[in-house]
Order: structure tokens, then sequence, then C-alpha cells
């Protein structure tokens, strides 16, 4: 996670401390201590009841995704033990949204991270050696990855001798989940969706999850937080999520879940 600014958040931030109006915050609040914490309770209930699915659900708390999940579940999905799972559906991560929809993601974008580096004249005390400028590149899944890179050098050839890129991250074009009448999955999400009036809204996810994986697998998986009405503070000061929003996502994925097990 990124450095924490304490002097910038109104309450501490690993306090989880709530104000008048219900808004709980925290390091976390968003992404994504409350979408663990709401998978467990809905698997509580669903074990309070004594419901009985066809299929088994399976949660995975795993390392290492906010610095690419390449040594966490990138390795997951290669073992025995991940196999041996099974699985036939996947829910992961997704993110808040300002508006009355709830935010689906069915792909994501490739992250390519590099540095532009351009050699500087022969007096370093005149002018600097080198200047060096940082770039994070999100790609979208219609990009033709050759292109681009053969775009990023082209900009070098045009900037004279002297000047590269340096390719440090270069994640491969991702895999998208159908959203239509052939998947099945989708169908018994939206079923559920509709039931409760829920407005979706599909996106493709700006950043990188561990979902990616999944998806390469041909595995289907849908990143969902069921929080709307909320502002996007994943990874900023003062995040937060209203008790109201936490809660009704409880329910939310009670029905959601169950559905997606017994299909």
């Amino acid at each position: 996670m990124p450095f924490i600014y304490t002097d910038k958040w109104k309450y501490d931030p690993f306090g989880g401390e709530k104000d008048a109006n219900g808004n709980i915050y925290g390091r976390g609040a968003q992404d994504m201590k409350c979408v663990g914490i709401q998978y467990i309770e809905c698997i509580r209930r669903l074990m309070r009841d004594g419901r009985k699915l066809k299929r088994t659900i399976h949660l995975s708390f795993v390392p290492d995704e906010e610095i690419g999940g390449v040594a966490g579940m990138g390795e997951f999905v290669k073992s025995d033990e991940f196999r041996e799972l099974n699985i036939g559906c996947a829910l992961d991560e997704g993110m808040a949204s300002p508006g009355e929809e709830f935010v689906v993601f069915n792909g994501e974008r490739s992250i390519w991270l590099f540095e532009y580096l351009s050699l500087g004249g022969v007096q370093n005390n005149v002018v600097p050696p080198e200047l060096v400028v940082g770039f994070d590149c999100r790609l979208s899944v219609d990009t033709d990855h050759e292109e681009f890179e053969n775009w990023v050098k082209d900009i070098c050839k045009e900037a004279g001798g002297g000047t590269y890129a340096d390719i440090n991250v270069k994640m491969p074009p991702t895999v998208t989940t159908s959203l239509d009448e052939t998947n099945l999955w989708w169908k018994a999400f939206t079923k559920e969706t509709d039931a409760m009036n829920l407005k979706l809204k599909p996106q493709i996810f700006p950043g990188g999850t561990d979902s990616r994986f999944i998806r390469e697998l041909g595995i289907p998986a849908f990143g969902f937080s069921p929080m709307n009405n909320t502002p996007v503070l994943l990874h900023d000061h003062n995040e937060f999520l209203n008790e109201k929003v936490f809660l009704k996502g409880i329910d939310i994925y009670c029905q959601i879940i169950p559905a997606l097990a017994n299909l």
C-alpha cells in the first residue's frame, strides 16, 4: 500500500473510527478490508441458515497484489492446490461508485512502467548528465502492444541521439470475461442484481488486480465491490465507507454468491 501521511487524515488510519454520519474511516475501508469482511459474513450467514449449495465456495487471501501479484496469485494459479479447487467462476475486487450504479469489471488494462532517459551535455556543472522521466501506462484491452512499443521507440528516435526507453514492467494483453447471453455465470449474476433493482455499470478496471490470472485460465471473473453512492478513495487520505453501504453489501453478496454457487 502507498505510504500513509497520518497528518492528512481526520482519524487514525488504523483506528477504524466511525463518525456521526456512520462513515467508517481507515486504510482498507474501501480497498479491500470491507469486501473481505463481507465475504466472511456472507459465508457465516449461509452456514447459519444451513444452506446447501451445488458448488463449494472458496475464499482466497493472497499477498503481493499491490505490487503486481506475480509472486502471489500468479504463483497460486500454477499450483496443484489451485487446480484441485476446480474453480468455475470467481469474484474479485471492484471499486466504489460515486453514483447510484454499481460498477462491475470484466477485464482490466495492461500495466506498462517505463522511463525515458535522455543524456545531457559533457559539463555536469552546467547541464545535468541525464534526465529521467517515468511513465505509468495503462493499455486498454484493444491496444496493439507491438504498435504501442514501436510508438514509444519512435518518440525516442525523434528526440535525437541519447534518448531511449527503459521498460521495467510490460504486462501482456489481458483476457476479458464475456458479458453476453453465452456466459451463464453473467446471467446468474445479473438475474440476482436485477431482482434487487441494482443498476450495473460494466467497465474495464483501470489498474491491475488478481483477476487477470484467473481470466488467463479461461475462468470467468467479475470485479465487484458493492459500494455505490461512495466517493472513490482507495489509496487516498480519509478513506471511508458508510456503515449502511457496508451492511447492504453483505445482503447483496448473500444473494449473488449462492446464486453462482448453485449454477
